[in-house]
This record gives C-alpha cells, structure tokens and sequence, in this order.
C-alpha cells in the first residue's frame, strides 16, 4: 500500500511515524517509478525519524543511481541530520571522489557531499577527506566542483575572510 503523503505531510513533525508508515515510506524510496517528487517527499518524511528501517532504505539509495536531489538530502540527512558522518563516512568520501552515475548526469551530489565534508570536518579530523578536498581545489577540471571545494575547505577551517577572497584562479 502507498503511503498517503499529504496526510503525513500534514501531521505535526513531532508527533512520530509508526513503525508500518516508516516501512511503507522506505518501500516509496526504493521504487524507482515513483519518480523523484514522491521519493523526496517520502525522503523529508522518513529524515524526520531516524530508525533503523529509514537508515537503510536512505543507505540503499546511495548505492544505485538516484535522482541527484534525492541523493543528496539522503546524504545529507545521514550525515549532518541524523549526525552518522563517522559511519557513513566511507560513502562521502566516495562521492566526494566522483560517483559514475553522478559524474556524467552532472556531479550534483558530489557537489553536495563536497559541502557535507566541510560541514564534517569542522567539526572533526579526517585527513583524508581533507587531502581529498584539497586536491580538489587545486586539480579539478569541474569548476563547480572546484569552488564547492574551496567553500568546504573554508568551512572546515573556520575561514571568515571576505567572500571576494575565494576567488579560484581562471
């Protein structure tokens, strides 16, 4: 059965899911022919209480193709909402690297999980996800992609100098 997104949309974000409208959100997750207005929908929904149930089915998105804004708020909602960067930390990094699917339909979630990196390490040591966004703002031939590092970096350093300031080199 479908969940009926308007009504749990409309319920007050305190009062929490059950159980079975958790597993039927997850299920909207992992149909693709849902599309990715039902599945960000269920996503926000599901973002709103972590179980276990809702971290798997957020899991399982990142490991195949996924709409791009989709993936990302399961990232980020993994990572900075639930607050599980340590244990998914092997899957930013992956898509700080660059994700096949997300590379060639445009590297929108990279550019997400570069964000969450600086977000992360602001608050946390990881030197190879530190190294990572620095070869980034130094190599990479995507200029989003650059400027996303180099944003991150100056999150993560705490970095308050004028805007002007981080202008990439042409």
């Amino acid at each position: 059965m479908a969940p009926d997104l308007d009504a749990l949309e409309s319920r007050d974000e305190r009062e929490p899911l059950a159980d079975d409208e958790i597993a039927q959100l997850a299920s909207l997750l992992d149909d693709d022919s849902a599309g990715a207005p039902a599945q960000g929908r269920a996503l926000l929904l599901l973002a709103r209480r972590h179980t276990a149930d809702a971290e798997h089915a957020l899991h399982a998105l990142l490991e195949r193709p996924a709409d791009a804004a989709v993936a990302a708020e399961a990232l980020r909602t993994l990572c900075l909402r639930w607050r599980l960067g340590d244990r998914y930390a092997g899957v930013l990094r992956h898509f700080v690297r660059g994700v096949r699917w997300d590379v060639e339909r445009g590297g929108d979630v990279r550019r997400a999980a570069i964000g969450i990196a600086g977000e992360l390490l602001a608050e946390r040591t990881d030197t190879e996800l530190m190294f990572d966004l620095i070869r980034i703002s130094e190599d990479e031939p995507d200029e989003a992609a650059r400027a996303a590092a180099v944003r991150a970096l100056a999150r993560a350093t705490a970095y308050r100098g004028r805007p002007v300031d981080l202008r990439l080199d042409p």
